[in-house]
């Protein structure tokens, strides 16, 4: 049986409680410091091709767990809904609980409850919404900032000055 399988069979038993990294490698009888390096390469692949979810130092499988995943709809405010297939109503995100998602981005979250019971929050984004944004760039001493035309995009977008060092200002981009 593949290091994956037996993964994701651990992980089919714990249910919804999920497994920390600790527990499985203590299950898959895994001590030294190496392997643990090779086990934590193994979870962030699984993680990455969406096998498995990982969530406050514990992983899971994504429909085991109580994560939920959607699309972003932002609003020129700064605050977002975050629409569910399958679901009729979406849910509220306030804007401090967005965590760097913009709009159109897919994303995973997780329930805060909030007043109405309906607020979530971004654990991390799954797939970015849009490959290419419209705006104006400008730049100063520290980084480069990429103002949307989008009203949807309510805040700038940095950009690290060593990509953009030679990317005069105020220039559409």
């Amino acid at each position: 049986m593949k290091i994956t399988e037996f993964i994701i069979s651990l992980l089919q038993t714990a249910g919804k409680d999920g497994i920390s990294f600790r527990g499985l490698a203590k299950k898959l009888g895994i001590v030294s410091y190496s392997d643990k390096e090779d086990l934590l390469a193994v979870l962030k692949n699984m993680e990455k091709d969406n096998l498995i979810t990982e969530y406050n130092t514990r992983y899971f499988l994504p429909e085991n767990s109580a994560l939920i995943e959607g699309v972003i709809r932002r609003h020129e405010r700064g605050f977002a809904f975050l629409t569910v297939e399958g679901e009729s109503e979406d849910c509220f995100i306030p804007k401090k609980a967005l965590h760097g998602a913009l709009h159109g981005d897919k994303v995973l979250a997780y329930r805060t409850g909030g007043k109405e019971g309906d607020e979530v929050c971004v654990l991390k984004v799954v797939e970015r919404g849009y490959k290419t944004i419209v705006g104006t760039f400008r730049k100063d001493r520290k980084a480069g900032y990429l103002y949307p035309d989008e009203k949807r995009f309510c805040q700038e977008i940095y950009i690290p000055l060593s990509t953009c060092f030679n990317i005069p200002n105020n220039v559409k981009a």
